[in-house]
């Protein structure tokens, strides 16, 4: 029942002229909208995960829609910086990807160059090299794939059973089972793709489009070395796409994160995606340890000077997302509508950013 609303409510922003207000206002120059994605398909990865992917189209589309709303797609580096200083420049936006999926190279980072914008790729180094891909996506896509079929059993279920794959709930279910068996057993990268060729050989499929057009695979060093020479900002995400609750568990992931990015790009990285985007007030003095100057979360918002460095809000960008919704983020009516409404989500940063303040952490100065 809130959609239909939410449609009619920014209709009516744009008809009075609120949208086109707001763009121009000192309100939303002092304001950062950090967008963010994951990946652009390669093979309809956007029908098989819609908050995940969008089409090249749709991207190509989104950046057109930058153009025409004369935004000012500025790196993470100065972006932060400008923001700090009071300097930042009308309807200023930042691009960000998660993971540094394969699909970055070769369907985004083209299209980025065409129009000559900068993005920021928070990179999470285990699988860069490895030549497989990441395994519970691989997962969840190849039950997706083969949706009409049955899967007579899991390799490593407890128990030999008929799963049907036909509804996203059928399938999400079978996914919950592989999850369940990673966080019991953990098992090694070898082991995991060894129960994903099972799998896929109960489901007919020999695995070969994984593997010759590279889906849900990583960038290799090679290949991320080459992004951050195109003048791509390669940054923090973990080294295995986790965050240990343990002080040294997590340092280490930051440090092997940070030392392979620094080797393959000759950079050292010093700002922060949350994997998963989930969040505990422990991190902050441990990323301020670590030298970590800002980090970013999936809550929706437009970045100001009042947010702690460590909890920039970002807009999680999907092929769900209409035209008017992302046009209205660009002005700033988005942020403001979802600030009247004051769902869990906000509530919930509200709390992270007063225990973020109260924690034992210096204000983190963003440098050049």
């Amino acid at each position: 029942m809130l959609r239909p609303l939410k449609f009619s409510t920014l209709l009516f922003t744009r008809a009075i002229g609120l949208d086109a207000l707001l763009a121009r206002s000192s309100w939303r120059r002092d304001r950062v909208l950090i967008l963010g994605y994951h990946g652009v398909s390669m093979n309809r990865e956007h029908d098989w995960n819609p908050d995940l992917y969008v089409s090249q189209d749709m991207f190509i589309r989104r950046l057109e829609l930058l153009k025409k709303a004369r935004c000012a797609v500025l790196p993470l580096d100065e972006a932060l910086y400008r923001m700090a200083k009071g300097t930042l420049p009308a309807r200023t936006v930042v691009i960000t990807f998660d993971d540094g999926l394969f699909d970055f190279h070769q369907r985004a980072m083209p299209v980025l160059k065409g129009f000559g914008f900068p993005a920021t790729v928070y990179l999470t180094s285990f699988y860069v090299n490895a030549a497989n891909p990441v395994f519970l996506l691989a997962c969840s896509y190849l039950l997706w794939k083969h949706r009409e079929r049955l899967l007579p059993n899991l390799p490593f279920h407890h128990r030999s059973t008929n799963f049907k794959l036909g509804t996203d709930a059928e399938r999400q279910t079978v996914v919950q089972a592989i999850f369940q068996w990673l966080e019991s057993v953990r098992p090694t990268a070898e082991l995991q793709q060894q129960a994903l060729r099972q799998m896929a050989g109960q489901l007919g499929d020999d695995l070969s489009e994984f593997s010759e057009r590279r889906i849900l695979h990583l960038m290799n060093a090679t290949e991320v070395g080459e992004a951050s020479e195109a003048g791509f900002s390669i940054q923090l995400h973990t080294h295995r796409h986790r965050a240990p609750l343990e002080k040294d568990l997590f340092a280490r992931e930051i440090h092997q994160n940070r030392e392979c990015i620094k080797g393959w790009t000759g950079h050292s990285a010093r700002h922060f995606c949350y994997p998963s985007g989930e969040v505990n007030s422990k991190f902050f003095q441990w990323l301020q340890q670590q030298g970590v100057q800002s980090g970013v979360t999936c809550v929706p918002g437009l970045v100001s000077t009042k947010d702690h460095p460590l909890l920039l809000p970002r807009l999680v960008d999907s092929s769900g997302m209409s035209e008017l919704e992302f046009e209205s983020w660009l002005a700033g009516s988005g942020a403001l509508l979802r600030a009247a409404r004051g769902r869990n989500g906000g509530r919930q940063r509200d709390r992270l950013i007063t225990a973020a303040w109260h924690a034992t952490v210096p204000g983190l100065g963003i440098q050049p």
